[in-house]
């Protein structure tokens, strides 16, 4: 149990690292697509990332505060709890309304 812990915060630290990294432009990187393509993949093989109805990533669109939200409760095990608490859409123009 202690290793799942200790390889659980080890690739929520990895996550965090590779989303910091991309929050923070470098005017000397190239932008590589496939690079992109490769960690989404690997982030969806270990389901983080599941795309929409037809498995599509959407690598091109911005990550939204829900998609962040949702990923951060992947990466701790509480995606049904997080499911159970509503969404006030109104306090954010980012989350649409669920009905």
């Amino acid at each position: 149990m202690r290793i799942l812990k200790k390889k659980r915060n080890l690739i929520i630290f990895f996550v965090l690292a590779l989303m910091l990294a991309a929050a923070i432009p470098n005017v000397n990187a190239q932008s590589s697509p496939e690079i992109d393509e490769e960690i989404a993949v690997l982030l969806a093989e270990i389901g983080l990332l599941k795309g929409d109805q037809d498995g599509n990533l959407m690598l091109d669109n911005k990550l939204t505060r829900e998609q962040m939200v949702v990923i951060i409760s992947r990466l701790q095990n509480v995606e049904d709890e997080a499911r159970i608490h509503p969404v006030d859409s109104k306090k954010f123009k980012d989350v649409p309304e669920q009905g």
